[in-house]
């Protein structure tokens, strides 16, 4: 890991410190003190166990562990040959995060449920993860343009990649009740990847999360 990865994350964590070293005795807070569930997203789907720390009468800190997976695919020729190509991952993920809820006291003065945090929220998080486990199947048919055969050879290969990234994601979310034990999450900001151990590069993309949520 470089240096820089280093003060990225000691850099996150003093701010979230700081942020907890505010007494919060003197201001009533509708936020839970602490809580954890297990929560299925959706949208990329993956499985992470969460847990939120009160820190401020308005505002917590998380932390998140898990997994996600996806699956591509393309089709494309290659001279005469017609190639399909589909890959599915398996990659394991770790973020720290600070949330600011903004909605708890209205919604309660409306008489909704904001218990488990059910309200809506903005936020920022550090998010870290690996490549994980890679699945691979290429399927090639020969001459393809010519005679339009439909019978194609299979190649398969499983691999792991541990190269890391490193992101950081604002974000807009919202928590909301449907059973005593079971709630949905939204979440939807711009994703920045600061690190990519393989590639070198620095991208942008767009982070969307929804699912639900387990209460433990």
């Amino acid at each position: 890991m470089s240096k820089f990865y280093y003060l990225i994350l000691f850099a996150f964590l003093f701010s979230s410190s700081s942020f907890a070293q505010e007494d919060i005795s003197n201001e009533e807070s509708l936020l839970e003190k602490s809580m954890s569930s297990i929560k299925l997203s959706a949208f990329l789907p993956a499985l992470e166990y969460n847990y939120e720390y009160r820190i401020k009468p308005k505002s917590s800190f998380e932390f998140r562990i898990g997994g996600l997976t996806g699956f591509d695919g393309v089709s494309y020729f290659d001279d005469l040959d017609l190639v399909h190509f589909k890959r599915f991952y398996v990659s394991p993920t770790l973020s720290i995060g600070y949330k600011y809820y903004v909605t708890l006291l209205s919604r309660k003065e409306k008489g909704r449920d904001i218990s488990f945090n059910a309200g809506d929220y903005f936020g920022v998080s550090l998010v870290n993860g690996v490549n994980g486990l890679i699945f691979e199947k290429e399927t090639r048919t020969p001459d393809f343009v010519l005679i339009g055969s439909t019978d194609g050879e299979n190649f398969k290969r499983k691999y792991s990649d541990w190269s890391h990234t490193l992101s950081i994601v604002p974000k807009y979310g919202l928590n909301r009740n449907w059973t005593q034990k079971i709630g949905f999450n939204f979440e939807i900001g711009p994703q920045l990847y600061l690190i990519n151990n393989k590639y070198r590069d620095v991208r942008f993309t767009l982070f969307v999360q929804t699912g639900l949520y387990l209460k433990l």
